[in-house]
């Protein structure tokens, strides 16, 4: 493996903004990796990991259109397809002809749309804490009633429900501020047209199915989201997929046990 956690330190991220208005950060060097935060979060949430894949990899660590300090759309368009599209670009004014991507959660999907619209740029897959299927309609429902909620009692009012449902039980008191601070510094533009673009998303099993680069499932083991046996589901439709259940972390466990992530994706970061 060679992004081991005892390799030496690489000189702070540089940050850059796509001419389509995408802010990110690049550190390291090596073979190309492009970190995908999911909802309702930013870069941060990937930092850790991205610092740890540094050592070995040129790291991306993009905020999502609409998300962070990233471009708001005036139309309202934060689908997992235009956010693919986006990665495309940013490869694109990197200089990159293909990348491993790594999505959680959300980014899960974004990846899965990368997959289906770029394959050919498509080196390796990585789905941390994420799943391939639609919503079902409770599902739906559910993205529809959370975006009523914000816009009528704010963004404040679902701080302890996200803290309990994506942390896992011992989560640090650290890891809590930066969620809260997360949900806190996200736009009501976003959460309304994040929330539309999950609901509406389609089913990638198949996209999932027919790839043919290795793929590396990771989950929390206390993850209510996507528990292990639905992680297990997910790496078992991977033609060449690994899995790997990191102890006692909760849905967000890239900023739980950073660590432990990455020693899950060793199999499709290798060299």
């Amino acid at each position: 493996m060679t992004n081991e956690a005892t390799a030496g330190s690489v000189p702070a991220p540089r940050t850059r903004t796509t001419a389509t208005g995408i802010a990110y950060e690049v550190s390291g060097s090596g073979d190309p990796v492009v970190l995908i935060h999911g909802y309702p979060l930013d870069r941060s949430a990937m930092a850790d990991v991205g610092e740890i894949l540094a050592r070995s990899h040129t790291v991306l660590n993009p905020d999502l259109r609409g998300f962070g300090v990233s471009r708001t759309p005036i139309d309202g368009d934060l689908s997992m397809e235009r956010h693919a599209d986006d990665l495309a670009v940013l490869l694109d004014e990197e200089g990159i002809a293909a990348a491993t991507m790594i999505g959680l959660s959300m980014g899960g999907y974004v990846a899965l749309a990368f997959a289906e619209r770029h394959p050919e740029r498509l080196t390796a897959l990585g789905l941390v804490g994420s799943k391939t299927e639609s919503d079902s309609a409770e599902g739906k429902e559910g993205r529809d009633s959370q975006a009523a909620q914000i816009l009528v009692l704010g963004r404040e009012s679902i701080v302890a429900g996200f803290q309990s449902a994506l942390l896992g039980e011992d989560a640090p008191s650290l890891v809590r501020g930066r969620l809260r601070t997360m949900i806190e510094a996200t736009r009501y533009e976003t959460y309304v047209a994040a929330l539309a673009a999950m609901r509406d998303r389609p089913d990638r099993s198949s996209v999932l199915a027919d790839l043919d680069v290795p793929v590396a499932v990771v989950a929390g083991e206390q993850d209510p989201l996507v528990p292990p046996a639905v992680a297990r589901a997910v790496a078992d439709r991977a033609r060449n997929g690994s899995l790997t259940i990191v102890p006692g972390a909760g849905h967000l466990v890239t900023m739980e046990d950073p660590q432990g992530v990455v020693e899950g994706l060793a199999s499709i970061l290798e060299d």
